[in-house]
């Protein structure tokens, strides 16, 4: 999909899913990994999660850097952006909701979110999401709303379908809920979130000095720009 048909999509729905962003196969070594790692969440026994995956293995600190994603992200934030947060995510089979209907910005003071591009969760489907495997629910639109107008109620709810390899993407202020998993398999996930470059990172998803070690050995500007190597007030 061209930079400008994704920023019209996002504009509009606040949400798109760009299919076979990586390889099924790919997707199935990625979500090996990720479940050798991951440790269960104590406080929700309802989700399995690995805060900071980029310092776990290789191909996690490079997926982010990815230039289509950086295209697309660019394409809608400017070029001045970096990652905020990034974990696996594992939901196990047979189990409830861990969300409710919610804005992950709305509670930020100051910000006028539903006219701004403050961030945007990209999501890889490491194994294939439908209806029973615990989609990601959001109700289109809405991210354009203040966040007092939003409608709710039975079959606003669009449910983000997604094949292993697909990507999700996701304005921050979309309204949007977790929903049960009703299937016989576990359904994983990465989730890499990208803000505007100013932001700092959430607490225990900052760069650590290995990972801007690793950055810096690149020699690729992208990788600067993902883990906040860059000034964020520089001048152009």
């Amino acid at each position: 999909m061209m930079s400008s048909q994704f920023k019209a999509a996002l504009e509009q729905d606040g949400f798109l899913i760009v299919p076979e962003c990586i390889s099924s196969d790919a997707a199935a070594s990625l979500a090996e990994k990720l479940s050798a790692r991951a440790v269960a969440d104590t406080a929700n026994p309802d989700q399995i999660y690995l805060n900071n995956i980029v310092e776990t293995h290789p191909d996690f600190f490079h997926l982010p850097a990815s230039p289509y994603l950086l295209e697309l992200m660019k394409s809608v934030m400017g070029d001045r952006i970096h990652l905020i947060m990034n974990y696996g995510h594992i939901k196990p089979r047979q189990t409830p909701a861990h969300t409710g209907t919610h804005s992950d910005v709305a509670h930020l003071a100051g910000v006028k979110h539903h006219t701004s591009d403050l961030m945007y969760k990209c999501v890889f489907a490491l194994t294939d999401i439908d209806k029973e495997s615990a989609p990601t629910r959001v109700i289109p639109g809405s991210h354009r709303r203040a966040f007092n107008q939003v409608a709710t109620g039975e079959g606003i709810y669009t449910d983000l379908i997604a094949k292993a390899g697909d990507l999700i993407v996701f304005n921050s202020n979309i309204q949007h809920t977790a929903s049960p998993n009703t299937s016989d398999r576990d359904r994983i996930s990465l989730w890499y979130t990208f803000a505007q470059s100013w932001m700092r990172a959430f607490p225990g998803h900052e760069a650590s000095p290995m990972i801007q070690h690793f950055a810096r050995e690149q020699r690729n500007p992208n990788y600067d720009k993902v883990y906040g190597l860059e000034h964020p007030y520089a001048t152009i």
